[in-house]
């Protein structure tokens, strides 16, 4: 599916698009880019965290807002990932789609 996003990237000769041996060293290197849900996931800051006494806030967000994310707005990401997410079969709309995560974690106790 990512190869199909590529092509649009490519097609549309967006500035998101990246040259195949930069992208393959990507791939390579960062897991979190292999698989939707491969790598850093939300569960997965709650895993390591809370364990170690950590109370945790996550902020799914689109880089397109400031401190909205913290009220718990997420923004809306570029029309041309909105459209490969939908290609990829990936509701766009829902949270879990949101490009990054903020985490704010504090010690409790």
């Amino acid at each position: 599916m990512r190869d199909i996003r590529f092509f649009f990237y490519r097609l549309l000769r967006s500035k998101y698009y990246i040259p195949f041996d930069e992208r393959n060293a990507r791939w390579k290197t960062e897991i979190h880019n292999q698989r939707p849900g491969d790598g850093i996931t939300p569960e997965l800051y709650y895993q390591v965290l809370e364990p170690l006494g950590f109370k945790v806030k996550l902020y799914p967000h689109n880089h397109d807002l400031g401190s909205e994310v913290l009220e718990g707005k997420y923004g809306q990401s570029p029309w041309r990932l909105r459209l490969t997410q939908r290609l990829s079969g990936i509701n766009p709309v829902e949270t879990s789609a949101a490009q990054s995560i903020m985490c704010i974690a504090k010690k409790t106790g």
